[in-house]
Formats: C-alpha cells, sequence, structure tokens
C-alpha cells in the first residue's frame, strides 16, 4: 500500500528490516520478514500472522507499528488459499496448520539470534491471523503473550455467515 511505503520512506532508518528464507518440511522455499528497533537488545519479539486473503498490508502495518514501539517482529508470508478456485475444505485446514508450523520452524530460528530476547516472545494476528496466533500460543510454550483482533472461535461458521466475496463462493462451491 502507498500508506506503507510512504512510512517506509521516512522511518527506514528507525529499524533494520531482513527478508529470511526459510525451508518448510518439503524442502520449499518459506519467506518470511524480520524487522528489529535500535539499540544493542535483546529485543522482545512477536510473531505476526496475516489476514485470510489480500496484500500484506495488515501484518506489514503491525510489524511497523511495533518495531517502533521497541519490538522486534517476524512474519512469515501466508501459504496461497486461492479460495476463488478452490474445491476442497481440507486445503484450508492444512494451510491454517501449516501456518503454526511456519511459525514454530521461525521460532526455532528466533531464539538463537543475538538480538531477540528468547524469553519475551508474543503472537499476533487479525482474524483468521489471530487463529492461527492462538493456536501457535497454545501449541509452544515459548510464547509468553500476545494480542489477538477480530478472533473467531467457529471457523465453520465463519466461513459460512461469511460477507467476503471469495469465502462465500468457496463456501457455494463446497455445499
Amino acid at each position: 500500500s502507498w500508506v506503507l511505503d510512504l512510512y517506509t520512506l521516512f522511518h527506514s532508518r528507525d529499524y533494520k528490516a531482513f527478508r529470511l528464507v526459510m525451508q518448510d518440511e518439503e524442502g520449499v522455499d518459506r519467506i518470511g520478514h524480520l524487522l528489529i528497533p535500535p539499540g544493542d537488545g535483546p529485543h522482545p519479539c512477536v510473531v505476526a500472522f496475516e489476514i485470510l486473503d489480500g496484500p500484506h498490508d495488515v501484518s506489514e502495518g503491525m510489524a511497523k507499528a511495533l518495531v517502533d514501539r521497541g519490538y522486534a517482529v517476524a512474519r512469515m508470508e501466508r501459504r496461497p488459499l486461492d479460495l476463488p478456485h478452490q474445491n476442497k475444505p481440507e486445503v484450508v485446514r492444512d494451510r491454517l496448520r501449516e501456518g503454526v508450523v511456519d511459525a514454530r520452524r521461525l521460532l526455532d530460528w528466533l531464539v538463537t539470534h543475538p538480538k531477540i530476547d528468547p524469553k519475551r516472545l508474543a503472537a499476533a494476528g487479525v482474524s483468521v491471523g489471530s487463529i492461527q496466533a492462538l493456536l501457535l500460543t497454545a501449541c509452544d510454550p515459548r510464547i509468553r503473550g500476545g494480542f489477538y483482533v477480530l478472533t473467531g472461535g467457529n471457523l465453520a461458521e465463519i466461513l459460512y455467515d461469511s460477507s467476503e466475496t471469495p469465502v462465500r463462493e468457496f463456501r457455494d462451491r463446497l455445499m
């Protein structure tokens, strides 16, 4: 988004940005991003999750707001769902699970980074990303806190009631 590009232009000296490349369990490259605030550290770190679909503006904006406040922020780019062309419900389940597995792999690396405080790790997300952040919090004891925005507790009901066009089309094809 042009707002985030403008922010980056004016604040790029306020943090260090890194592109991460990690391999998944099948050897496929997964892309991530790490923002580190100024100072020696170690810094508390938030693992941020993406929304269901669309551009990465939400998690990138969240990351830049957090790095401004002294947090390091790590996030993996989500695996594509391709809801407009998807016919298999298990793909949604698998993509959510794979995102959490990717985040745990990211945590394995983060706890070895000299600028990251391994005792001050959190998870955060918006919408479906908050479900993944909660799943990570529940299954990984290294996560000590977090914030979860617009979290829904019943994924089947969310898919059924959604007004988003790709989600509605996916639901209608399954029904």
